[in-house]
């Protein structure tokens, strides 16, 4: 999940973050990019979790289909 993208017509802000390499993201800015990717469904899960980049990096596929609510316990276990 390396090579994460903004959507073309994304905030400036957005962009912004693009720009910033994807382990040094703040919850926060996954909650910006999940907007705008608009993945709305998942954004309480993943905040609750406090999924930073370098935590969303780690998901891979696998992780996301066994259970969203999930993702962070899965990827914590994974690092361990």
């Amino acid at each position: 999940m390396s090579d994460l993208h903004i959507e073309p017509n994304a905030s400036p802000s957005a962009y912004l973050l693009s720009l910033q390499p994807i382990r040094e993201w703040t919850t926060s800015n996954v909650m910006e990019w999940m907007a705008a990717m608009k993945l709305y469904n998942y954004m309480d899960a993943f905040e609750k979790r406090t999924v930073s980049g370098a935590k969303l990096v780690e998901l891979d596929e696998e992780c996301l289909k066994v259970r969203p609510l999930l993702a962070n316990s899965v990827a914590i276990r994974r690092s361990n």
